[in-house]
């Protein structure tokens, strides 16, 4: 039996240490980097997202009066969501002070569970956590160094973003084809070819979506509103996030909404419920179908899975960021001619016969069609 021994010398030693070196300098750099490679990353999404409302906008203004303009609208749209999600609580810390105090007083004028109530001083301690929370939400007593402090970071961070945003948006397709020239020659077109795909595919889906969220924001504010039902707003919003998830979103999103209207009685939470499924089937079955052949089918679990990573790291903000890096990843990896591209990119006859973008051999070819030229160009 031969043995094969293993022979140790200066120089694997040295390339040992290199390695390790190198991998160790990476993982540092990058972990004191994370902050800014995170806003990097959200300002590519962004500004990914705002290209081609950029380009839309672009027939009537300038490229710049076009970005203000989307700015503008982002900006008043999160200052009033915030403004009135605010104006709830408050409300909602009002009533909370004014009547569960007032309740757990009168629990103890009861026989038994009165006295109990009396020797823990529950009722105390209810007083004292309804002025605490009604402060806090009315800064009252507040530590106003604390939170100027956390706002101008908050305001820094989203400045810092839109800078990058808006760089991103005037030299990305520069930028995207600096790094395909850097391919071999035979590479570039079918790399570009599925680069457009994606894109085009995965930005389609993402507006179709956005549209979905904000027609179920509409109705979920004006059903809790009709319903007499607490907190319209900040349902509204759950529901608005929770219908990015695709074939589940529409219902998960009226949990919420259910759960309050059983408060007013068992039968409004039941025609919400029922409400909410029947909305989700004819999503599902009519729209929601169509998009993904027209766009690309993402799934439940890639779009749950993204969101909740995305809303865990970084909020609302993180969730459309991890939705649409699970889109444009399924756009890539999805069966639609993008993946029959690259997998031909060894083939001979590339050299002499490049993958022709127009009309790729797949057997979903509405992908195709709904492909707009010139994104990367």
């Amino acid at each position: 039996m031969t043995h094969t021994s293993l022979h140790i010398s200066p120089r694997s030693i040295l390339r040992s240490v290199a390695i390790v070196g190198a991998y160790l300098l990476v993982i540092t750099v990058a972990m004191r980097a994370a902050t800014t490679l995170v806003w990097f990353l959200e300002a590519c999404v962004f500004a990914a997202l705002s290209w081609p409302v950029v380009q839309k906008l672009h027939r009537h203004m300038s490229n710049t009066a076009a970005i203000l303009l989307i700015t503008a609208l982002l900006a008043l749209s999160v200052s009033a969501i915030a403004a009135l999600g605010l104006t709830e609580l408050q409300g909602e810390s009002a009533k909370f002070q004014r009547n569960v105090p007032a309740a757990v007083r009168n629990l103890e004028g009861t026989e038994g569970l009165g006295s109990l109530i009396k020797k823990l001083q529950i009722a105390d301690d209810i007083e004292r956590f309804a002025d605490q929370i009604t402060n806090q939400v009315r800064f009252r007593n507040a530590d106003l160094r604390g939170i100027a402090s956390r706002v101008g970071e908050g305001a820094s961070a989203v400045f810092v973003v839109w800078i990058l945003t808006v760089m991103i948006i005037f030299t990305g397709p520069s930028m995207v084809n600096g790094a395909i020239e850097l391919a071999p020659e035979t590479k570039r077109e079918p790399i570009r070819w599925v680069l457009k795909l994606a894109y085009s595919t995965s930005t389609k889906y993402m507006g179709f979506m956005a549209l979905q969220s904000l027609a179920v924001l509409l109705i979920t504010f004006s059903v809790s509103t009709w319903l007499g039902i607490d907190l319209p707003g900040l349902l509204a919003v759950t529901a608005a996030l929770l219908a990015f998830v695709p074939y589940v979103g529409i219902f998960a999103g009226a949990l919420p909404l259910a759960l309050l209207a059983l408060l007013n009685g068992p039968e409004q939470a039941l025609a919400v419920l029922v409400g909410a499924f029947i909305l989700q089937i004819l999503d599902a079955y009519l729209v929601q179908r169509k998009v993904d052949v027209a766009t690309v089918p993402v799934g439940i679990f890639p779009t749950m899975l993204a969101a909740m990573i995305g809303f865990s790291l970084r909020g609302p903000g993180g969730l459309l960021v991890g939705v649409a890096l699970a889109t444009m990843a399924m756009a890539v990896l999805s069966d639609t001619g993008a993946m029959r591209t690259i997998r031909s990119l060894d083939d001979s006859d590339l050299v002499t016969n490049p993958v022709d973008p127009v009309a790729p051999e797949s057997a979903d070819s509405a992908n195709s069609a709904a492909m707009s030229p010139g994104e990367i160009s």
